[in-house]
């Protein structure tokens, strides 16, 4: 197996425990098992023309969250999925740099952010913030990751 073979195969499996962290017991969401979530890792100008046209924000941003329509029926040997997450590498990296952030820990908390976006959760106010970012530092901690947001 190649260098790059091996990383992207890395990277797939620690994406798979990162989701899992982010919110193990979804039983409150579906009952459904195994739980899948489609992830696409982007550049630059794909993820400034999505956040463009789906949150009306002119600026790429690290994570876009797009949830599953609901009342679709599945097959029943489907796996149950929750939505898909758009990443921008390019963003992630440059915040993990400017914030003096790992690069594995910044990258497992935006997909832990964006898979809690999937589910319902969000921050729009602050008592729905508090319990995002709550939820957050708990999935880092059980990865062994530093929590994202020092000031809480």
């Amino acid at each position: 197996m190649s260098d790059a073979a091996l990383t992207a195969w890395q990277t797939a499996l620690a994406m798979r425990e990162w989701r899992q962290q982010a919110a193990p017991d979804l039983s409150a969401w579906s009952t459904r098992v195994p739980l899948q979530v489609g992830v696409a890792i982007v550049g630059r100008p794909q993820s400034h023309a999505l956040n463009r046209e789906w949150r009306g924000r002119d600026k790429p941003t690290n994570v876009l969250s797009f949830p599953a329509p609901t009342g679709m029926p599945l097959p029943p040997d489907e796996p149950a999925s929750p939505g898909e997450l758009v990443i921008c590498a390019p963003v992630v990296v440059d915040e993990a740099r400017a914030g003096g952030i790992a690069g594995d820990a910044h990258w497992a908390h935006m997909m832990i952010h964006g898979v809690l976006h999937l589910i319902g959760y969000d921050h729009i106010n602050g008592s729905d913030a508090k319990l995002m970012e709550a939820t957050e530092i708990e999935a880092m901690t059980r990865l062994g990751l530093p929590n994202p947001y020092p000031d809480h």
